[in-house]
C-alpha cells in the first residue's frame, strides 16, 4: 500500500544556507567563523544544519548552548571545534574532555572543576573566559579576574584562556549603538587586564550577527554570527543600520520553506 502523500512539510536549502556562510565568511574575512546552532538551530534542525555546514570550508567551529547540543553535534558527525557558551552541570564535566568540547567558562566554581579534572586525566582543557562588560548576565567582572589568573596558574591543564568572549546587550535592537561602544570598551580594558596579569587569550570574540554586519571594529580573530546564518536580519533597526552605511540587500537568503499542498 503505498503510503498517504504529505499535506505539509519544511524544505531547507543547502543553496541558500551556502550563500548566507559565504556572505558571513566575507564579512569575517580572515577571521574565525563559528555560527550559533543553539536552539535546535533555530528551529532548522540541529542535526539537518550541522550536516551542511559540514560540507563547507568556512566553519572551523560551531557554538551551542548546552552540552547536549554539542553531543547532538558530535552524533551528527561534526569532527570540527564546539564552543559551549552556556553552563554545563559539575557532574557533567568530564564530557567536556569525552566530546572534545570547548567551555565557555564564566563561573570560578566551574574553571576550579575543571583545571582538577584536566590535572587529574592529564589532559589539556581549551577554555573561553565569559567576561562582563554591560550585559549584567554573565562573566567575569574586572575584580574577579586576579582569582582566575590564580586558577589558570595553579592548574597546568588549563594553560591560558584560549578565547575570550562578551555578549552585547542591543545592538541588534536600535540604531543608536552608543551603549554597544561602551560595552567593547569595557571589553578592552578586561582583555588589556588580563594581558597585564600575565593571561593574553589568544582568540578574542565578541561579534553576533548584527555586530558582524556593522561593525568592523567587533570581528576580533572570531565572529559567532546566530540568525544570519539561516538568512533572515537580526532586526530591522539592524537592517536600516546597515542600508544607511551603503550596504546591498543581497548578502542573505532565508533557508527554510514551510510548504502544503493546497
Amino acid at each position: 500500500m503505498a503510503a498517504p502523500a504529505l499535506l505539509n512539510w519544511i524544505e531547507l536549502s543547502r543553496h541558500a544556507l551556502r550563500h548566507n556562510i559565504a556572505s558571513l565568511a566575507r564579512l569575517a574575512g580572515r577571521r574565525l567563523l563559528a555560527p550559533s546552532v543553539k536552539s535546535n538551530a533555530y528551529g532548522h534542525g540541529l542535526p539537518q544544519i550541522v550536516s551542511l555546514l559540514a560540507e563547507t570550508a568556512h566553519c572551523g567551529y560551531v557554538t551551542v548552548h548546552s552540552l547536549e547540543e554539542a553531543i547532538t553535534c558530535r552524533d551528527a558527525g561534526w569532527t570540527r571545534q564546539i564552543m559551549v557558551l552556556g553552563p554545563i552541570p559539575t557532574a557533567s564535566l568530564g564530557e567536556v574532555l569525552a566530546y572534545d568540547l570547548e567551555p565557555a567558562v564564566f563561573e570560578l566554581r566551574t574553571l576550579r572543576e575543571l583545571g582538577k579534572l584536566g590535572d587529574r586525566r592529564g589532559v589539556a582543557i581549551r577554555t573561553h573566559l565569559k567576561l562582563e562588560t554591560g550585559t549584567n548576565r554573565q562573566g567575569f567582572t574586572a575584580k574577579e579576574l586576579p582569582p582566575v589568573v590564580e586558577l589558570y596558574r595553579k592548574y597546568r591543564s588549563l594553560g591560558k584562556p584560549y578565547g575570550a568572549s562578551m555578549h552585547f546587550a542591543n545592538i541588534e535592537d536600535t540604531t543608536n549603538h552608543e551603549y554597544a561602544q561602551y560595552q567593547l570598551d569595557n571589553y578592552r580594558s578586561l582583555i588589556a587586564l588580563l594581558k597585564k596579569l600575565g593571561l593574553t587569550p589568544k582568540v578574542r570574540h565578541t561579534a553576533s550577527s548584527a555586530a558582524t554586519i556593522l561593525f568592523e571594529k567587533t570581528r576580533f580573530d572570531l565572529v559567532r554570527p546566530g540568525i544570519a546564518v539561516y538568512g533572515h536580519w537580526p532586526s530591522k533597526e539592524t537592517y536600516l543600520s546597515y542600508r544607511l552605511q551603503g550596504g546591498a540587500n543581497r548578502l542573505f537568503q532565508p533557508v527554510l520553506s514551510w510548504k502544503t499542498r493546497i
